[in-house]
Formats: C-alpha cells, sequence, structure tokens
C-alpha cells in the first residue's frame, strides 16, 4: 500500500484556479467556504488513518490492534508492544516452518544472527549467536 499524501492547502490552490472575471468576492467566499470544509474532512480523514497505522498508532489505538492480532499488552511501553505486535503477526501468519521460526526470531532479536541445523528426519534446532531479545520473544505462548 502506498503512503497517503497529506494536501494541507485545497483552499489556496482552489482561489488560485480563480481568473479574471470569476475573482469576485462573493466566489471566492463561497469557494473558501466549500474548500475549508474539504480540507476539514480530509484531515480527519488523515487522523483517522495514521492512528490505525501501526507505525503511528499509540496508546488506545495500539492497544485495539494488538488486540485484532491477539497480542496483550503485558504494561509495555508503545515501542515494545508495536514489536510484541509485529511478531505475533508473524506469529499468526507462520506455518512453523524453520524459515519462519528464523524470521521471528530475527525480527524479535534484531542483533542476533539466527541459524539452521536439520539435525533429523523431522528435527531441527534454530540456535541464536547472542541473545539480546526483550519480553517480545518469551511473551509468545
Amino acid at each position: 500500500m502506498s503512503e497517503i499524501v497529506h494536501d494541507t492547502s485545497h483552499v489556496a490552490e482552489g482561489l488560485a484556479w480563480l481568473t479574471g472575471d470569476n475573482a469576485q468576492t462573493n466566489i471566492e467566499a463561497v469557494l473558501s467556504a466549500w474548500l475549508e470544509q474539504i480540507q476539514t474532512l480530509e484531515d480527519a480523514i488523515v487522523a483517522v488513518y495514521q492512528s490505525r497505522v501501526l507505525d503511528s498508532a499509540s496508546n488506545a489505538q495500539l492497544d485495539l490492534l494488538g488486540a485484532l492480532v491477539g497480542e496483550p499488552r503485558n504494561n509495555r511501553l508503545d515501542p515494545a508492544y508495536r514489536v510484541g505486535i509485529r511478531i505475533r503477526i508473524l506469529v499468526n501468519f507462520s506455518d512453523g516452518t524453520p524459515n519462519d521460526i528464523t524470521k521471528i526470531l530475527s525480527f524479535g532479536a534484531p542483533d542476533a544472527a539466527p541459524y539452521y541445523v536439520d539435525t533429523a528426519p523431522f528435527h531441527f534446532q534454530i540456535s541464536l549467536s547472542t541473545v539480546t531479545a526483550s519480553d517480545d520473544i518469551a511473551s509468545l505462548t
């Protein structure tokens, strides 16, 4: 999905289209009033959108996003909770393959280097070079 662009100058842009005979006071007043309502509507839409995007959501909006994916807050501050939600999304869409598990561990412990070893038929082992993960991985049960 592409990033939304917030245009904050609808009134000025709209009035700039008026030229010559069209630039009458009454027309400017009506157009300005209409464009101010358009600007207010766009501002509200952008605010709602940004509060529902994981990167910019906070507090109650972040709690709602966590509830949607099944990740409790567990007294975490917003940045740590945001990481937990991202990990939960990965877990929810995981098939349990070694590749999926390695990806989840890499996301939860970005400073660690997970590596995969095939130990026997139907068995594997994934290890981390260093463990720097916080409660985010440990809380995935």
